[in-house]
């Protein structure tokens, strides 16, 4: 077989494989990249930081975390608490709804208004924890990319020769600076 041909069967599969990996590996890739965006968003407020030697996008992700997850729990809380009480009236209103609408009474009493309510709460809240789930998975490894921030120009250094070196660290600077 031909060499050139033998090269492009290889580099369609190894797209085709790359294509493979990422699709299974998109659960931990896209916090991953999510992560390095907000890094980049807040690569101003390292500088700053660094500058006044105050650690200051740790206290306000930290303060952020906290309040998100208070916040969850609360309304969590309080949505359970208080369904009991308007699930009854919601199903109430909805029949009056569909009779003043023109549906037939046994139409508008057939429709189990409490078991859509109960199936699509079940919905959201799986939708709500993996949602979580990312977010928790974006905030461990920010936290992470934002604990290296301060090495990678040394890194960067030690893994790559002078000029290589120097030209990784202005493409990763304007990509910075084009996302800040």
């Amino acid at each position: 077989m031909n060499m050139k041909v033998m090269l492009g069967l290889m580099g369609l599969l190894s797209a085709i494989a790359l294509c493979i990996v990422l699709n299974l590996a998109s659960g931990v890739f896209i916090p991953l990249v999510v992560a390095w965006f907000i890094l980049q968003v807040f690569r101003p407020v390292i500088l700053l930081g660094r500058k006044l030697r105050l650690p200051l996008v740790f206290t306000l992700l930290f303060c952020l975390g906290i309040i998100g997850v208070h916040f969850c729990a609360a309304q969590a809380t309080e949505f359970s608490r208080v369904y009991a009480r308007y699930a009854p009236e919601l199903g109430a209103r909805f029949d009056d709804l569909m009779t003043k609408l023109g549906a037939s009474p046994d139409m508008a009493s057939s429709f189990d208004w409490i078991g859509f309510l109960q199936s699509n709460a079940r919905n959201i809240s799986t939708l709500l924890i993996a949602l979580s789930s990312k977010l928790v998975m974006t905030l461990v490894f920010l936290m992470f990319m934002l604990l290296e921030a301060p090495y990678v120009d040394e890194k960067i250094d030690k893994a790559f020769s002078g000029h290589n070196a120097e030209r990784i660290k202005g493409i990763l600077s304007t990509i910075s600076e084009q996302i800040s």
